[in-house]
C-alpha cells in the first residue's frame, strides 16, 4: 500500500525550527503557505520595477521591517537570480536570514572532497572580477558563459574565469533554477585564474556549445512538461458572469501569466513564478465564474 503523504503543521514545523531539522522544500512549502498574501504583494512590488532598479527595491524590503525575520531568506533566493545591480549590499546579511530560517541545506548533488570543500568557478570580465562575489558555480561551461558576458548582455574585451574552492559551511544557498548549478556562498578560497591564451580555458571553449546544447535540450524539456500541465486553457466552464470589474482582474492575471511564460520560453525565469501566476488566474476564474456546485464536483479548471 502506498504510504500517504504527511503534510507537516505550523505546531511541528514551530518544533522542527527549534531542532534546526526542516528542509530547504519544507522551508519552502511552508512559507508559502504561512505568507501568502504578503508574498503576494511582494512579487507584485519586484516584478514591476526592472531588473536593475530591482536589486536595490529587494535590498530595500529584505532590511524592512516589511518581512518576517524567517521569510526574508525564501525572499531572497526567490529573486536573487532576477536582480543585474547591488549585489555586494546583501553580503552577511544571508547569513543571517538563513539563520534566521532554520534550514538545514542539502548537499547531496554537490561534489565534496573527505575536506568538506566544493570546487567552483566565476567567470568575471573587466566589468566583475572579484573573488569576493557571492555567486559560484560548480559548472565550469557557465562560468565560461558568464565570463565572455551572459550577465552584462554585450560584448566584453577580458574574460577570465575564477577557480576557487568553498567549504560546505560557508554555503548560503544551492540554486539550480535555471541549470546554473549556482552556490550562495560568503567565502571562497583561491585557486587559480583561467585566462582565454590558457589551455585549460580553451579546452572549455571547445566542450561548450556540446555543453550548453544538452542543458538546452533539457531545459526545453523541462519547460514543455510545465507548460503542458499548467497553460490556461481558452474554455474554461463558467455559470456565473463576472462583474467587469472582476473581468478586469481575470484579464489581468492572464496577461502576467502569458508574459510570464514568453520569459519562460527566452530562458530568462524559472517555472516557479509561472505556476503562481497561474494559480492566481484559476483561483480568480473559481471566485468569480464558479459555482459552488462545480466547485464541490471538482470542475475548478486547476
Amino acid at each position: 500500500m502506498k504510504k500517504k503523504s504527511h503534510v507537516i503543521t505550523f505546531e511541528e514545523y514551530e518544533e522542527m525550527q527549534k531542532r534546526r531539522l526542516l528542509t530547504f522544500e519544507e522551508y519552502c512549502d511552508i512559507m508559502k503557505s504561512k505568507y501568502k498574501d504578503k508574498l503576494e504583494a511582494i512579487d507584485g512590488e519586484l516584478m514591476m520595477a526592472g531588473s536593475f532598479s530591482r536589486g536595490q527595491l529587494l535590498y530595500d524590503i529584505l532590511e524592512s521591517s516589511r518581512l518576517e525575520n524567517e521569510l526574508k531568506y525564501y525572499v531572497f533566493l526567490n529573486w536573487w537570480d532576477s536582480i543585474d545591480s547591488c549585489h555586494e549590499k546583501f553580503g552577511d546579511n544571508v547569513k543571517k536570514w538563513l539563520d534566521a530560517a532554520k534550514v538545514k541545506l542539502s548537499f547531496n548533488d554537490l561534489t565534496v572532497d573527505e575536506d568538506g570543500y566544493v570546487k567552483v568557478y566565476r567567470g568575471t570580465n573587466e566589468f566583475s572580477r572579484s573573488w569576493m562575489g557571492m555567486s559560484w558555480t560548480t559548472d565550469k561551461y557557465i562560468a565560461l558563459k558568464f565570463a565572455e558576458g551572459a550577465r552584462v548582455r554585450m560584448p566584453v574585451q577580458s574574460p577570465a574565469i575564477l577557480v576557487g574552492r568553498v567549504h560546505v559551511d560557508a554555503i548560503l544557498g544551492v540554486i539550480n533554477s535555471r541549470n546554473e548549478s549556482e552556490i550562495i556562498c560568503y567565502y571562497t578560497e583561491s585557486d587559480k585564474v583561467l585566462y582565454p591564451d590558457s589551455e585549460e580555458y580553451q579546452e572549455i571553449e571547445v566542450g561548450l556549445e556540446e555543453h550548453m546544447e544538452q542543458i538546452q535540450k533539457e531545459t526545453d524539456r523541462q519547460i514543455a512538461e510545465m507548460v503542458e500541465k499548467m497553460k490556461i486553457k481558452k474554455e474554461v466552464p463558467q455559470c456565473k458572469k463576472p462583474t467587469p470589474e472582476q473581468k478586469a482582474k481575470i484579464d489581468e492575471a492572464k496577461v502576467a501569466f502569458n508574459k510570464e511564460l514568453e520569459l519562460i520560453k527566452q530562458g530568462k525565469t524559472d517555472l516557479t513564478r509561472m505556476e503562481e501566476l497561474r494559480k492566481k488566474h484559476r483561483n480568480l476564474i473559481a471566485e468569480y465564474c464558479m459555482t459552488d456546485e462545480q466547485k464541490a464536483n471538482g470542475e475548478i479548471p486547476f
